[in-house]
């Protein structure tokens, strides 16, 4: 059996992303609680 893929989350960003452009626009984030 493998090994499932994990990672650790710290924060949560909320992104626009121009379709077509490649250009992104972070709008906000907020922290996650441990």
């Amino acid at each position: 059996m493998e090994k499932p893929i994990t990672w650790t989350v710290r924060k949560f960003v909320l992104v626009n992303s121009f379709q077509g452009l490649s250009k992104h626009e972070y709008i906000d984030q907020w922290p996650l609680l441990n």
